[in-house]
């Protein structure tokens, strides 16, 4: 259990870090995966595009964690 948690944390981290940068990634991702026909691609980088989007919107109406 303790390692879903330090990837968890580790998730949480890098997306605070580079959001943005990880949001182009899975959208390039989706469009490479498009132009090549990986379908395959295209679910990671929807999921990858997702997580990032439900992301902000917790931050949005819970703030940032560690805020006081």
């Amino acid at each position: 259990m303790r390692n879903v948690i330090w990837d968890l944390t580790f998730i949480y981290d890098m997306l605070h870090k580079s959001g943005p940068a990880v949001a182009l990634g899975g959208i390039l991702v989706i469009a490479i995966g498009l132009m090549i026909g990986k379908y395959s691609m295209v679910i990671a980088g929807a999921v990858v595009t997702l997580i990032v989007a439900l992301d902000y919107v917790v931050m949005f109406f819970f703030g940032k964690r560690n805020d006081g």
